[in-house]
């Protein structure tokens, strides 16, 4: 609830944006609009002089929303959303969640804690296991900053909430990539000694699967942690929005 209710309002109508980007806007435009309101009042102008003055600083014209909405409508930021927003019902949820709880410490966990799993792979999957470790240390982080409770009119926490997304495409990026070097030195082993090609050639398809299960298997994890915390990050920002479009009683 805040004294630009009203005005919050009539902007959200106009706001040609789909949620969560609605949600955040109108929470971005309700902080700045405070803040304005209390350097006005701070600068010795009357309450009711100040919100007027606020009202009239952020009636926004038809040119200024269209930016606004292109500035939160980018192409990557829908299609994230938009993959965010799948799982929209609780059972829908309900059932993502039982999936996500039977993989983590079921198939893939065990997976993971297998030593020839290791053996039988690149070296490349040390290095993709130390970026699962960063997701899963940026994830947990996130996840405390996200389920405790906030202060009335304190922004969600969304920061490096996007970088999880980006290291599941970096572990699958580097697991492609891996498997085709050990295929170019497989390739340069075979033309060495023609006579050993089926001998590399499956050499090299045990590794590349090892490789591979690793990568996918860290991608996937990664991938559930953001889905979860960024459905999180947006109910709480539509709660929030929900909360200021509410009249003053």
């Amino acid at each position: 609830m805040t004294r630009f209710s009203q005005h919050l309002r009539h902007l959200a109508a106009r706001l040609p944006i789909a949620e969560p980007a609605r949600s955040r806007v109108l929470l971005e435009v309700a902080s700045d609009m405070d803040d304005l309101f209390r350097h006005l009042v701070g600068e010795g102008m009357r309450e009711e002089e100040a919100a007027t003055a606020v009202a009239e600083r952020f009636e926004l014209s038809e040119s200024a929303l269209h930016e606004l909405s292109r500035i939160h409508s980018s192409p990557i930021s829908r299609s994230l959303e938009g993959l965010s927003g799948q799982a929209s019902s609780t059972w829908e949820r309900v059932i993502l969640g039982l999936v996500a709880l039977f993989l983590i410490p079921g198939p893939a966990g065990g997976l993971f804690l297998q030593p020839t799993l290791y053996g039988d792979a690149s070296p490349l999957a040390f290095a993709l296991m130390a970026i699962l470790a960063l997701g899963l240390g940026l994830g947990l982080w996130k996840a405390i900053a996200l389920f405790r409770p906030l202060r009335a009119g304190a922004p969600v926490p969304r920061r490096g909430l996007r970088t999880l997304p980006g290291l599941s495409l970096l572990l699958l990026s580097l697991g492609f990539a891996g498997v085709w070097v050990e295929l170019y030195r497989s390739a340069l082993a075979i033309r060495g000694s023609p006579e050993l090609a089926l001998r590399h050639l499956v050499e090299w398809l045990h590794l590349a699967c090892a490789t591979m299960v690793v990568a996918l298997s860290g991608a996937l994890l990664t991938a559930l942690i953001w889905f979860f915390l960024e459905n999180r990050a947006a109910h709480l920002e539509e709660r929030s929005a929900a909360a200021i479009l509410e009249p003053q009683g």
